[in-house]
């Protein structure tokens, strides 16, 4: 199904930007930002790190939506 969600250029935008191991993690931060929805929570470094190393780019530029640890919204939101 997330295949057949290329057609969508924002999707595909996002999906290139991560790479192919990180496509349905990029299916879901599409889905986060196209709810509106202030974060995307994984305890996955390896996809943290891939997102910082690209927030340059113009796919994740445009998000509003963040990548963020559980831990990292806690120091958000004055919780932990």
């Amino acid at each position: 199904r997330i295949a057949q969600r290329r057609a969508d250029p924002g999707f595909d935008a996002l999906a290139r930007t991560l790479g192919p191991a990180n496509s349905q993690d990029a299916w879901h931060i599409y889905t986060a930002e196209s709810h509106g929805c202030l974060c995307f929570l994984t305890m996955d470094f390896k996809l943290i790190r891939t997102f910082e190393a690209q927030s340059g780019s113009a796919p994740l530029r445009k998000l509003s939506t963040r990548v963020m640890t559980p831990e990292a919204l806690g120091r958000e939101l004055g919780i932990v």
